[in-house]
This record gives C-alpha cells, sequence and structure tokens, in this order.
C-alpha cells in the first residue's frame, strides 16, 4: 500500500504496517505502531500510539487499543474489546467479546512448556496493574481487582482480588 492510500484509510504518519496486514478500511491507527507480518484489524478498530501488534494477531470489530500496548504474537481479541494503556499480552492469549484489560496489566504465556493457552472469556473485567498467569482461564463475566495477581482460573461471574487473587 502506499502511504496516500495508508492515510487515506486512517493510518497516521511514521507507523510501520507489514504489507501482508488486512487492516478493514474503517479501522483507525495512530502513529508510531507497528503491525507485524499477517494481522487482521476488524472494522472499526482503534489502535492508538505506540503500539506493537505482533505476528499472526486477528482483532475484532470496534476495539480499542490504547497507546503503548504490546499484543503479543497470535493473539485472538473478540469484538468490542477494550485494552487500555501500557497492557502486555503474551503469545496466544484469547480474549473473547466486550472484555475489558486494564492499563499495565501483563497477561502471560509459556508457549515452551506448552501451558494451555491465557483466556479471558467474554465480559470479564480485569482491572489496572494485574498479572495473568500463563494458561490461566477467567470466566464470563468475572472481575480481577487492580494489582491482583492472578495464578487459578476465576470462574463465571466470580469478583477476585489480591495477591494472589482470591
Amino acid at each position: 500500500m502506499s502511504f496516500e492510500e495508508l492515510m487515506k484509510r486512517g493510518v497516521e504518519r511514521f507507523s510501520y504496517i507489514h504489507e501482508s496486514c488486512q487492516i478493514d478500511p474503517t479501522a483507525r491507527i495512530g502513529a508510531f505502531n507497528v503491525i507485524e507480518p499477517n494481522v487482521v484489524i476488524g472494522p472499526g478498530t482503534v489502535i492508538e500510539n505506540f503500539c506493537e501488534i505482533m505476528n499472526g494477531t486477528v482483532i475484532g470489530a470496534n476495539c480499542m487499543i490504547r497507546s503503548y500496548s504490546r499484543i503479543g504474537p497470535e493473539n485472538i481479541i473478540g469484538d468490542e474489546v477494550t485494552i487500555k494503556c501500557s497492557a502486555i499480552t503474551g503469545p496466544e492469549v484469547w480474549i473473547e467479546d466486550r472484555a475489558f484489560i486494564g492499563p499495565q496489566t501483563i497477561c502471560f504465556s509459556d508457549l515452551k512448556s506448552k501451558v494451555a493457552k491465557t483466556m479471558i472469556r467474554a465480559e470479564a473485567i480485569v482491572g489496572g496493574g494485574c498479572r495473568i498467569m500463563a494458561g490461566i482461564q477467567i470466566g464470563k463475566g468475572a472481575f480481577i481487582g487492580a494489582g491482583s495477581v492472578v495464578t487459578k482460573h476465576v470462574m463465571p461471574g466470580v469478583t477476585v482480588k489480591g495477591v494472589p487473587a482470591k
């Protein structure tokens, strides 16, 4: 894509977007982003400034990825997901529709040890500064208090908080 075509599609200056990416024309890409090969970005999604979206990630419709976030490789992010500033996801993290990930949250994953994928189910809310350990599943509609370290699965609709989260 030429620079002019990218500007028409809502991509700001100084972002690197690999030519193999599929970005919906209604998506907005801020400045100084790096979007690696084979990324798919759905309609209406906004990626603010200084983000890195790693190879093979799929981002659904109407998502908001705030500045300074890093989305690891092979992530699957559903529709209407909000990922706040400076959040980080490891490889193969799945985040379902309408989930909320607070600022400076880290979702770990560990492909070398063959741990199950880290999954955040639909409508879950993860407060700011949380650490989600590799292979953890957070149930639908669960609420994780700010600053929590989640070391065990969280059942649907349950609220947990603390270090470790209980």
